[in-house]
């Protein structure tokens, strides 16, 4: 774009924001590696069902954060859908609530690990998405256990270990909560 235009800036960023759209929609398209897929920006929970990803819309004015985690997610979205075989994990899928909550969060760390190993900008955009969601989830000094969703522990301890990857900052305290119990239990499984 040029510096020089007959617009105004209100009018400017709508389509600067269109553009950015379109960016991560073809790059959302081209990491799943299917052109079909159908890409949509909304405030609903991000996921992906199908041939369909919805992602989180952006503001107006979107900051460099915002625009980082968008990226994430679509980037871990079309990694699920590229790297996800849905008919398998369904029928590999343990009873019980907790244990399925493991299950597929697990799987979720594997997927976005494949995609965080082979290429850079996606590991910073996921780790930019987890820095996010993790501070969502605040888990206090002090906290017990309890207080702490074990499957987002395990899903961190295992993306650590596929990626060489440190724990996000802002999901530190929830995995030191776990750490020292899930290995005492499960450290060689992890």
């Amino acid at each position: 774009m040029s510096s020089h235009s007959n617009r105004n800036p209100a009018q400017q960023q709508p389509a600067s924001l269109d553009a950015l759209k379109r960016a991560l929609t073809v790059t959302v398209r081209a990491i799943a590696g299917d052109n079909e897929l159908d890409v949509s920006f909304s405030k609903d929970k991000p996921a992906i069902v199908g041939n369909r990803a919805r992602l989180p819309d952006l503001a107006k004015k979107p900051t460099a954060e915002s625009i980082a985690v968008t990226r994430g997610t679509g980037d871990a979205l079309a990694l699920r859908h590229a790297c996800h075989d849905a008919s398998l994990h369904a029928k590999l899928a343990p009873q019980g609530d907790q244990a399925r909550a493991i299950y597929d969060a697990v799987e979720q760390a594997r997927v976005e690990a494949i995609g965080t190993r082979a290429m850079l900008g996606v590991a910073d955009n996921i780790a930019s998405m987890l820095e996010e969601r993790y501070a969502r989830i605040p888990v206090m000094e002090g906290a017990s256990r309890e207080d702490a969703p074990i499957e987002d522990a395990i899903a961190l301890m295992v993306r650590e270990r596929l990626t060489g990857k440190p724990v996000p900052q802002s999901g530190e305290r929830l995995v030191a909560l776990w750490r020292d119990w899930l290995e005492d239990k499960a450290g060689a499984d992890l």
